[in-house]
């Protein structure tokens, strides 16, 4: 990789693609100054605020005994990255609060290889009346009829599984091709007896941890490109192996002196600069309503909501990507 590593572990599944032929390799690893802010930025920008937790805490919660979601969909909402919002939801399982109950589609299209009057013939009455009911709750779109099982199940008064082994019979004998899209988790509340902001504010502390963690791991990187002794021995003992000796193949058992990467030169926001974010904000973007929105996407980090907004394209993104992200959220906050 060109950029310096995010941790130890990252480093050693990056060097270990070289030795899978179990030849001989040589790793270099090549790193300046500039890629901690970049790294940096990238940790805080996949920690969600407390306002996004609490509103999708409140969203989720609420939805019922049992419920589904649609990742994308809540992603959108709360303006929380995708991978986020599987962790969050893994946490609430961990904590006995929820339970997968199974992933689905949300909406399968089908195109028709046969006429309906073709697709009915042969059927028993009692299967050719709900093929029926199917086929005539399909919206039409160009070629393509899209269904709703969920919803289709509810208006039939049968079970969600009964409608999509039904369609997918259908593709099974040659009637149509189908398409599937809109993937949602299903769960179901194990405890009814919750505390939303204690909740809320237990989640902060785990990714307010988890962010410390991360930053730790990124500075054992630096403690690893400044080590003086064996190289290979510092990443065994890392992962719990203590070399009995020198490796003997490493820069630093072959004489190569260490060299510690240099922090970032700081700077300060210019004159300009702080204008440009003033007039920004007047422009009162609802993806940019809380600091850390703000400091995201002055840092260059897209969020969902300033993908959706296409706020990407606007010529304050990321003017201050070249900044920490400690520095910018200061200058976002008095904004």
């Amino acid at each position: 990789h060109y950029n310096l590593p995010k941790s130890l572990e990252n480093y050693t599944q990056e060097i270990g693609r070289s030795g899978r032929d179990g030849q001989a390799a040589h790793c270099e690893m090549l790193a300046c100054g500039d890629d901690l802010t970049v790294l940096e930025n990238f940790i805080y920008s996949d920690i969600p605020s407390p306002q996004a937790l609490e509103n999708l805490i409140n969203r989720v919660l609420r939805l019922g005994t049992t419920f589904d979601v649609s990742p994308y969909d809540l992603s959108t909402i709360c303006d929380i990255r995708p991978n986020v919002i599987s962790t969050i939801m893994t946490y609430l399982e961990i904590d006995g609060i929820i339970e997968a109950t199974g992933t689905f589609y949300a909406t399968y299209r089908a195109k028709l290889l046969r006429s309906p009057e073709k697709i009915l013939a042969g059927r028993s009455t009692a299967e050719r009346k709900f093929v029926q009911q199917i086929l005539d709750a399909g919206e039409l779109k160009r070629w393509w009829f899209y269904f709703y099982p969920s919803t289709l199940a509810e208006k039939l008064n049968v079970s969600r599984e009964k409608i999509v082994t039904t369609i997918n019979s259908l593709q099974a004998v040659g009637d149509v091709t189908l398409g599937v899209s809109g993937i949602r988790h299903g769960y179901r509340l194990k405890n009814s007896e919750f505390d939303l902001k204690q909740i809320t504010a237990e989640l902060v502390a785990k990714f307010k941890f988890r962010e410390q963690a991360d930053l730790a791991r990124l500075r054992q990187m630096l403690d690893f490109s400044a080590h003086r002794g064996c190289l290979t021995g510092y990443l065994t003992k890392h992962f719990g192996e203590i070399l009995l000796q020198p490796c003997g193949h490493c820069d630093r058992c072959r004489g190569v002196a260490a060299q510690k990467i240099k922090p970032p030169k700081s700077r300060r926001a210019t004159d300009l600069e702080f204008s440009a974010v003033k007039s920004l904000m007047d422009e009162k973007h609802a993806a940019l309503a809380t600091p850390r929105q703000l400091a995201c996407f002055l840092c260059g980090m897209a969020s969902p909501a300033t993908t959706r907004a296409r706020l990407t394209r606007h010529s304050t993104f990321g003017i201050l990507s070249d900044m920490p992200f400690a520095e910018v959220i200061i200058i976002a906050e008095a904004a």
